[in-house]
């Protein structure tokens, strides 16, 4: 996950925008500035590169959790293949050039 955001990081800087379906620079969530009006790709990059740091410590919750050795392993890959859907699903609205909220 975290090479494919990467990836987003470069197609970002290939297109030099990050905003799809605009200009940069139109309406943003405060703070974050991510687009309101059209899809950004930084979104799908801060995803992807948050999933080095999410999922080693959704891992190391799990196993605080006291299931057999069997269910947290499940839980883990569970939750590993829907961090990475959610990442894709984020980076498929924005190439479709809609915001993400």
């Amino acid at each position: 996950i975290f090479v494919a955001a990467n990836f987003q990081g470069m197609q970002m800087i290939l297109h030099q925008s990050h905003t799809v379906g605009a200009p940069d620079g139109t309406p943003g969530l405060p703070f974050l500035n991510w687009s309101t009006t059209r899809g950004d790709l930084r979104v799908a990059h801060v995803f992807g590169l948050l999933a080095i740091q999410v999922l080693p410590v959704s891992g190391w919750l799990v196993s605080k959790a006291r299931l057999s050795e069997r269910n947290e392993s499940a839980v883990t890959i569970a939750l590993g293949v829907l961090y990475t859907a959610f990442a894709f699903w984020v980076n498929r609205v924005a190439m479709s050039g809609r915001p993400l909220l």
